[in-house]
């Protein structure tokens, strides 16, 4: 047992002293204190009083999204971006009260992510097919999970229901909206993962707000340079995170660990609802089941287990184009971005054909 403890005790560490370093990427800032929370993020700094919000900033499963990486298993695999559900869910909210929207949409935009699985989109694949429907798993859930998590019995307290604040009450405007419009969801995990992997500075985010209003029920720009600034970062993202070959192999593989390990009780339904990334991983990391270990291997070693080969493929992987084609104020009029700028049309509509054909992948044994 020795040995098995040292090893745990070693992995650990090098986990806590990786993320540590990483968290230099933190963008959120939450101080609570008897009466108030005060909040900082890049969309402004806030004092929260409303009864109905100081709980449930404090309640366990707002705590738990700490520990639900954005990416998912893209954290232990791909690139460790530091870049959690809690910060989206935290910027999401500072944006949305930037804009002083109702409190019910302020509520809906703080809990609009509090139903992911474990991995983020990835646990969805637990009980869905492919990642184009795992990404509708969390939406579905939601009712539920506030229910059975607790959550529901605070909104009832404080006079709310879960139906009154679920993210796509079509009165939320400003939180949600379908593609291409932008939508507070939208812009917050553009702008903050920017930001985490490098694409944008915090001077280039400030400068893009400072261009960014909302009016008359939509998100619009009054410059295209700093709108075509922004939704580039979304047509990178597509290509080279969300919808990447190698993002959708590892979600791929370990969905099918989790399926694995659920199969044999090494963990349970709950642990993927209610769980985090960190249990769960290191459940896997450390189990002895020959096929979820080979798994975890090929996640590890994904560039060594597969190319793109248009001509001899063994299967097509296919991923939801996430760019944005945001509106634009002129002397003419709000036009879509695509239609001032020339440039960007042509790289908007070439990333959006590269995700409907998919990424031909040819495995290599």
């Amino acid at each position: 047992m020795l040995p098995q403890i040292r090893a745990i005790n070693i992995y650990l560490f090098l986990m806590l002293t990786f993320s540590t370093s990483l968290f230099s990427y933190n963008t959120v800032t939450v101080q609570d204190f008897q009466d108030h929370i005060d909040i900082t993020t890049f969309y402004g700094n806030f004092t929260i009083t409303e009864p109905v919000l100081l709980d449930l900033l404090r309640c366990p499963m707002m705590e738990r999204l700490k520990k639900i990486h954005q990416y998912g298993p893209f954290y232990y695999t791909v690139r460790p971006v530091a870049y959690t559900r809690y910060d989206h869910s935290i910027g999401v909210f500072a944006l949305l009260r930037s804009i002083n929207v109702s409190l019910d949409e302020q509520v809906a935009g703080l809990l609009h992510d509090i139903s992911h699985t474990v991995f983020s989109h990835c646990g969805g694949l637990v009980f869905r097919s492919t990642i184009l429907e795992a990404d509708l798993q969390q939406d579905d859930d939601h009712l539920q999970f506030l229910k059975k998590s607790g959550i529901d019995t605070i909104l009832r307290r404080h006079g709310f229901t879960s139906e009154q604040v679920h993210p796509k009450n079509s009165q939320f405007t400003a939180l949600e909206r379908n593609l291409p419009y932008l939508c507070a969801d939208r812009i917050e995990y553009n702008l903050n993962g920017g930001y985490q992997e490098n694409l944008l500075t915090k001077d280039d985010i400030q400068a893009i707000l400072r261009h960014l209003c909302f009016e008359n029920g939509i998100w619009i720009f009054d410059d295209a340079a700093m709108a075509k600034k922004f939704a580039s970062i979304s047509l990178w993202k597509t290509e080279h995170t969300w919808g990447s070959a190698d993002n959708i192999m590892v979600y791929t593989w370990i969905g099918q660990a989790l399926r694995q390990a659920l199969s044999l009780g090494l963990i349970s339904m709950d642990t993927i609802l209610y769980g985090t990334d960190d249990e769960v991983w290191q459940l896997l990391h450390f189990s002895t089941d020959p096929m979820i270990q080979s798994l975890l291997h090929q996640s590890r070693n994904y560039a060594h287990q597969y190319e793109i080969n248009t001509n001899r493929y063994d299967t097509i992987l296919y991923a939801k184009f996430r760019g944005i084609d945001p509106m634009v104020k002129t002397d003419a009029g709000t036009r879509y971005l695509t239609e001032l700028d020339g440039q960007f049309k042509e790289q908007y509509n070439k990333t959006k054909a590269l995700m409907k054909a998919g990424w031909p992948i040819k495995f290599v044994s």
